[in-house]
């Protein structure tokens, strides 16, 4: 068993390839419209080198319920992102998008499973990855709407472009909530007409992580930082 998550911190530093994989994503609170959609989180290599994930664990560290070890041979490749979720691949992928990296994690003995309360607060809810050693790697102690952090409903939060880093991470300023065609985001796929609605889709970006702004975002910025300049002179 893990032990607490600020005990972790103090006690134990992750090796440089380990450090390079932090949590990007984090889709908690679904609109509920597409029929099988589940809750997930994102990881990120942000380093320049293959990461082994054979072995380690997903979990939410404040609630103690841990997922059984990713399978021997399940590696991230250098500035990709996979998908953590407790959904067959194959599901996961008629909904977002058959080219994403899916790590189906399983929760088996006294472990119940691991869910992302929709109403999260700085003592609830941490979503957490750790290494075949058991050494924490990353966690992120995310709030629904407080805190500085954004909320998401039916849509994911996600970590803005040039905040890829273990420690901008823990700050809330550094998320924003997923919009349909900004840094990747979009609508899920319809999985079943008769039942979803276009106009309800949820929106998020799995398995793509914008690690630096696109130029439209960038042109966006400077025509604002123009605008403010003017109104000064």
């Amino acid at each position: 068993m893990k032990t607490p998550l600020a005990a972790a911190l103090a006690a134990v530093v992750a090796s440089p390839a380990c450090g390079e994989v932090i949590i990007s994503e984090i889709f908690y609170n679904l609109n509920g419209s597409e029929n099988g959609v589940v809750e997930w989180v994102e990881i990120t290599n942000t380093g320049s080198s293959e990461v082994d994930l054979s072995g380690w664990i997903y979990g939410d560290d404040q609630d103690g319920a841990y997922s059984d070890p990713f399978s021997a041979g399940t590696a991230l490749a250098a500035g990709a992102s996979a998908v953590i979720t407790g959904q067959d691949p194959s599901t996961f992928q008629s909904i977002w998008g058959p080219d994403i990296q899916v790590i189906n994690f399983l929760v088996e003995g006294a472990n119940t499973g691991i869910s992302l309360a929709n109403g999260a607060s700085a003592t609830n809810e941490t979503p957490a990855i750790f290494d075949a050693s058991n050494t924490l790697v990353d966690a992120a102690n995310y709030e629904n709407g407080t805190g500085g952090w954004p909320s998401g409903n039916g849509q994911s939060i996600y970590l803005l472009p040039n905040r890829f880093t273990p420690s901008a991470n823990d700050v809330g300023a550094n998320w924003g909530t997923s919009t349909a065609g900004l840094d990747g985001a979009y609508a899920a796929l319809i999985v079943n007409p008769d039942i979803d609605n276009a106009s309800t889709m949820d929106v998020a970006s799995p398995g793509f992580a914008a690690i630096v702004p696109e130029p439209t975002t960038v042109l966006l910025a400077a025509v604002a930082l123009a605008g403010a300049a003017a109104r000064r002179v």
